[in-house]
Formats: structure tokens, C-alpha cells, sequence
């Protein structure tokens, strides 16, 4: 019988981690993302995405983890047989500046009709979608979003009515050794002589202030060739690239100058109209 294990959490907060320490274990098949639904509840969008895992599949134990599932629990623990649910949180502040660091430019949370709007929307419709609209600047925005995402009681209401299929972790003991990681396999019942611990997994660990850029369509051949072989990687970019889409790669300084000052740079930023771009 197939059980579907969800991991949830903000976002910047350990989930490519957690899929990929799930990933390691017997007998489970985890992605991470991928399957998008969108925040206002879609039931319709969940369960084809709930269809695009299973095709995916290549185990009976099925894992995704991503932080739009949150709006889904009451689907996942009416309908499913024994779901687990695991929940990483991380401090407020730290997601915020996290969130600030990867989307410099992006603004995925402010209401792109509010005065209060700053940053650039997503590209593709489907990314704003899966996030929630607030009529406050984007730092504002996503510690809303963070107080929503952890303070409305689901968790805690779900937590008290089904203590065996949701737990919570802190993101920073989830960091810190083994011990959260037996707490998490523990929880999914896997024999103690099968389990794989990781402590090296801090899988999208960067250093906050750290450049990066996006690999973006309108780049000359010669910048995106550069790009995708260290950029952080968009999924639309990950896709043309044929990359995994939970991939991320950290540039230097050198690497991130190398690419500023290529010549053709400042065209691509003069057509895009700002200061700042991403290749």
C-alpha cells in the first residue's frame, strides 16, 4: 500500500535537506517541490499534482517537500492512508533575511496592486500564485507570511488530533547533528539497521550576503554557459539546462564579477530597464 510523506515548511528553511536525507532511505522515493499548487486552495491543482508524484514514484513510500502542502492538510489527513507529516520551522528573522538574500529582486509575497509593492514579480504566473499577497513592502510581507505560515494553530490542531502522523522539528536542531535526524526517522518507523544519517546535507546552506545570479532566457550563449555551470538555478532555467530542480550552486565573488562585467551585460541590463539583473 502506498503512504505519502510530506515535509512543509516556509521555504529557506532546511526542505531540500529534509527531501534529500528522505531521499537516502530505504524504500522511500522524496522530491523536493516540483509539484506546484497554488495557496488559495485548488483542490482540483493538488490532486493532479498528487498525481504527477505518483508517476514519479519508483518506491511505495512517497515523499515531497515543499511549503505550499500547508493549505492542504485537511486533504492529505482525510484522504490518505497513515500520512506523515513532518514540519520544519526556523526563526522568523532568519527566513526573512534568507528570503531577501535569494530574491533580491523578486517580490513574491507583497499584493503587486498594493503602494506598497517593491522588488519585480515573477515571470511566470504559476510562482506568484503559490505564495500569499500582502498590502505591506516585501520584508513585511514574508514576516507575514512567516506569522501566517506558523501562527494560525494548524499545525498545533493536527499535532493534537493526530500525534502519529505530524511532527515538528526546529530547523536549526535539524541542522545540528543527528540527533533531530533520528527524531525524523523515528517517526517514520525505519528500521534502526536501515536508516542513513547525514550530517553533511545542509543542502542549500549559503552565507547570507553572498552573490548570486539566476540563469535567465535572455542571456548571450557565452553568459549562460557560465551561468549554468555555477548559478543559482531558477526552474525554468533548470529545466532548459536539463538540471535537477533542487539544485543550487553558489557563486564567488570573482565568478559573480566575471559575469557582471562580461561586455555583454550592459545591454542585457539597459533592455531590462534597472540596475541590477540576473543572467
Amino acid at each position: 500500500m502506498i503512504q505519502f510523506i510530506f515535509g512543509l515548511a516556509t521555504g529557506r528553511s532546511g526542505t531540500g535537506t529534509l527531501a534529500e536525507l528522505l531521499n537516502k532511505q530505504p524504500g522511500i522515493f522524496c522530491s523536493h517541490e516540483g509539484q506546484y499548487c497554488p495557496w488559495e486552495k485548488d483542490v482540483v491543482a493538488f490532486y493532479q499534482s498528487i498525481c504527477g508524484l505518483l508517476k514519479l514514484a519508483t518506491e511505495k513510500r512517497i515523499g515531497n517537500v515543499a511549503f505550499y502542502w500547508k493549505n492542504y492538510l485537511s486533504e492529505i489527513f482525510r484522504d490518505f492512508n497513515n500520512p506523515k507529516v513532518i514540519v520544519l520551522k526556523r526563526e522568523r528573522q532568519k527566513v526573512i533575511d534568507s528570503f531577501g538574500s535569494m530574491y533580491r529582486e523578486q517580490n513574491y509575497w507583497s499584493n503587486p496592486e498594493s503602494d506598497k509593492f517593491d522588488g519585480r514579480e515573477p515571470g511566470l504566473a504559476v510562482l506568484g500564485d503559490m505564495w500569499p499577497k500582502y498590502d505591506l513592502p516585501k520584508k513585511e510581507a514574508i514576516g507575514a507570511y512567516w506569522d501566517e505560515y506558523y501562527n494560525d494553530g494548524a499545525f498545533e490542531y493536527y499535532m493534537d488530533k493526530f500525534p502519529d502522523n505530524i511532527i515538528l522539528v526546529r530547523s536549526e536542531d535539524f541542522w545540528a547533528g543527528e540527533e533531530a535526524q533520528k527524531t525524523i526517522l523515528d517517526f517514520l518507523e525505519i528500521e534502526e539497521s536501515e536508516r542513513v544519517y547525514d550530517t553533511s546535507i545542509w543542502k542549500h546552506k549559503r552565507q547570507e550576503e553572498q552573490p548570486y545570479l539566476a540563469v535567465d532566457r535572455s542571456a548571450p550563449p557565452e553568459l549562460r554557459k557560465i551561468a549554468l555551470d555555477k548559478a543559482l538555478y531558477g526552474r525554468t532555467a533548470m529545466v532548459m539546462a536539463g538540471k535537477p530542480v533542487d539544485v543550487e550552486v553558489e557563486l564567488t565573488q570573482e565568478e559573480f564579477d566575471k559575469i557582471y562585467t562580461h561586455p555583454e551585460m550592459a545591454k542585457i541590463l539597459e533592455e531590462r530597464g534597472r540596475n541590477a539583473g540576473s543572467v
